[in-house]
């Protein structure tokens, strides 16, 4: 467990440093689901409306609720407006409480792009294709890829980025539907863009990884066009073209480490891959 979740850091941390060499563009690192929505609601709120797997029916009760949320917000202080307050309270509560199999904790972006109206959501994951959940679908996935003479087809995706891809939108779909609403009622001038960056443990990374990538460097490409030659004389297009290979290959690094890190730790006591340097000597015998 400790390497599942050290390559998912290593995903996010490696978007961040490349943000990071890009002029103008802001990165945030699990910004907050309430600050992600300009603070329409509260963090108790959000809680409650998005968690981490939310159900089909949820989703559109989420959305119900949303609309009546603003619908009281457009009332002026009075009974009303209390009594349809604490009527939507009561939902939210009774909704929580019907799904006792929904995990509580709100979602939480993994990254959050921005560069001036323009806003990238991004949710990093390392997927395993030969799980035994994935393991059918793949196997059909590569049949039809060698199979194939069709360029589209053989360039499909591994089975299992579609199926992280999928959740991805279900866990976001509430969220992504609140935004659009946001762009609708003035509270936000332009809609984010959102993707899941997916990436399998044998290094292939999904179109997600493909769409940061090109938001990054078409970004980088604007601002060193303007500059003219530069004075190690490399060219615009090789700078751009070396980020992006760079880019591509760090995301294939986060696979190898965290494979290294689940090897390397498989078998040991927790102390020796938590840094517990002083239970190491007490546990181990080396």
């Amino acid at each position: 467990m400790q390497g599942k979740h050290k390559g998912h850091t290593l995903l996010k941390w490696t978007i961040d440093r490349f943000a990071r060499r890009v002029p103008g563009v802001q990165c945030v690192i699990e910004p907050k689901t309430s600050k992600v929505l300009l603070d329409q609601f509260s963090d108790v709120q959000c809680r409650k409306l998005f968690p981490k797997r939310p159900s089909k029916k949820r989703s559109q009760e989420i959305k119900e609720m949303v609309d009546e949320l603003d619908a009281i917000r457009a009332l002026p202080q009075g009974e009303e407006r209390d009594e349809r307050s604490r009527a939507v309270a009561a939902r939210m509560d009774a909704l929580n409480t019907a799904n006792l199999k929904e995990e509580k904790k709100a979602v939480r972006l993994d990254v959050q792009l921005q560069h001036g109206p323009d806003e990238l959501l991004v949710d990093g994951t390392v997927v395993h294709s030969l799980c035994k959940s994935h393991r059918q679908a793949e196997a059909a996935r590569t049949w039809e890829r060698l199979l194939s003479d069709v360029k589209a087809v053989r360039d499909l995706p591994a089975a299992a980025i579609e199926a992280a891809r999928a959740l991805k939108y279900q866990t976001y779909n509430p969220l992504l539907y609140i935004m659009r609403k946001q762009v609708l009622d003035g509270r936000r001038r332009k809609e984010p863009k959102f993707t899941p960056a997916a990436v399998t443990t044998f290094g292939e990374l999904g179109p997600g990884c493909t769409v940061v990538q090109e938001w990054l460097a078409m970004r980088l490409k604007a601002h060193l066009t303007p500059l003219g030659e530069r004075l190690d004389g490399v060219k615009v297009s090789q700078v751009v073209g070396r980020f992006r290979a760079d880019f591509r290959l760090s995301l294939m690094i986060v696979a190898v480490r965290r494979a290294a890190a689940m090897l390397l730790g498989s078998g040991l006591p927790s102390c020796c891959v938590r840094g517990d340097v002083a239970a190491i000597g007490e546990s181990v015998d080396f």
